[in-house]
């Protein structure tokens, strides 16, 4: 092999990168390498912003007396992360403001806006990101 050519898409998820005997070069656009010969190529996509707006289930679930809920977004977003009863009453709201690309996590601990440990039971997550909703049914026992 004489050279090895790329051709990149600019809107790829995640950093491509060749890898030559230990240097790593970015495969950003176009380009071409000569590599040494005896040398060991590799190609690999390094982990990226996430491709689509999502809502991951909480962990754990049931819970007691924190969970975990994690999200991803593509692209910098105002997000909303809220926690509600089973009746739609806001019970604490965990994220509110802009937020940038990526996969994101909070931790909720069971209490409520005032700081008051809430009732065992069913509570929903509601993740809003620009004009996209989710929703997560959450069950916290005590």
């Amino acid at each position: 092999m004489d050279s090895l050519r790329w051709q990149a898409p600019a809107a790829s998820s995640g950093e491509w990168v060749l890898v030559v005997g230990g240097s790593a070069f970015g495969l950003d656009g176009e380009g071409a390498l000569a590599p040494p010969a005896g040398i060991q190529l590799s190609v690999r996509r390094l982990p990226g912003r996430p491709r689509a707006f999502a809502l991951h289930p909480n962990y754990p679930n049931p819970f007691n007396p924190t969970t975990t809920i994690r999200y991803d977004l593509p692209e910098v977003r105002r997000v909303s992360l809220r926690i509600h009863d089973v009746t739609g009453q806001l019970v604490r709201q965990l994220v509110a403001g802009e937020q940038p690309a990526g996969r994101h996590q909070v931790e909720w601990d069971g209490r409520n806006d005032r700081g008051k440990r809430v009732a065992s039971g069913v509570y929903f997550c509601e993740l809003r990101a620009g004009d996209d909703l989710a929703v997560q049914r959450m069950l916290l026992m005590k």
